[in-house]
């Protein structure tokens, strides 16, 4: 399943970024989680990415972000336009 993540960077991302990004990729590798893009955004989040990863996947990610002090994340179920018609034609 698609997700939209978006992100709140903690205090704690700034003492090390590169090591900290090395660290969430390992993590989204090891929870079969598949990056497709992320952006850097300006306003109330700091970031925003799409991912495919099942739905445990995405608990356990938003645990161990959150608890690694790394900051917040906010995930949404993401559906194409083509998922919406047939949901709503079914």
């Amino acid at each position: 399943m698609k997700y939209v993540i978006i992100g709140k960077i903690g205090p704690r991302w700034g003492d090390d970024p590169a090591r900290r990004v090395d660290q969430v990729h390992k993590k989204l590798d090891a929870l079969k989680v598949k990056l497709e893009t992320v952006y850097y955004t300006q306003g109330a989040y700091d970031f925003m990415e799409v991912v495919e990863a099942e739905p445990e996947a995405m608990l356990a990610l938003s645990l161990w972000y959150k608890t690694k002090g790394y900051g917040e994340l906010t995930s949404m179920p993401a559906f194409s336009m083509e998922e919406v018609t047939n949901a709503l034609t079914t």
